[in-house]
């Protein structure tokens, strides 16, 4: 999976100096949403930290001939992630709507390029969420960490997964990249 073209990357001089100056406007007390927005990024741009917008990244990745995003995401604690279309965009939750209070991540229809076969209402469809390996899984829960990976919307085990932590509106800090071993997804085609 590439998410270069979403990668965000600003001069680490120009990126300190930006940096400082949202950093006044926000102790001030008057900054504006947008304000706090940048005000994140550039914290976590100037920390080192690979920071992509996620909406870039998923309509960078396109949409197959049935209209289903090839990209997906869902927080790292869930086993599978539904992805419903709507005549905004798409939303990623755990479970159908209906079935109780759900967390979702939207995804606006304006961040693909290319026209797909498929309205975006018509898009339901289901994929399993890849496992965090250890060696790249963060302390404490899962609840506060995304996946990002290609989804295999016929129920196959995904192969190469990005853990991401959420900064502020469509920015999240890439934490590890990793491809599934046969063994990782053997176990996740038995569920």
């Amino acid at each position: 999976m590439d998410v270069d073209a979403a990668t965000l990357t600003v001069p680490y001089l120009e990126a300190l100096e930006s940096y400082k100056a949202y950093a006044s406007v926000v102790r001030s007390g008057h900054a504006s949403a947008d304000d706090v927005l940048l005000y994140r990024g550039l914290r976590a741009l100037v920390r080192g930290k690979k920071v992509i917008d996620l909406n870039l990244a998923i309509g960078n990745g396109g949409r197959d001939v049935h209209g289903r995003p090839l990209l997906a995401v869902a927080r790292a604690d869930w086993p599978r992630v539904i992805c419903q279309g709507s005549g905004h965009g798409f939303k990623f939750m755990p479970r159908a709507w209906g079935r109780g209070p759900t967390s979702k991540i939207e995804v606006p229809l304006k961040t693909f390029a290319a026209a797909a076969v498929k309205e975006p209402w018509a898009v339901n469809c289901e994929a399993q969420v890849p496992l965090v390996p250890p060696q790249h899984r963060p302390r404490g829960s899962l609840r506060r960490y995304c996946l990002v990976f290609e989804a295999e919307w016929d129920r196959r085990p995904p192969v190469d997964p990005l853990l991401v932590q959420h900064v502020a509106g469509p920015f999240y800090v890439v934490l590890a990249a990793w491809d599934l071993t046969p063994l990782e997804q053997a176990v996740l085609r038995a569920k």
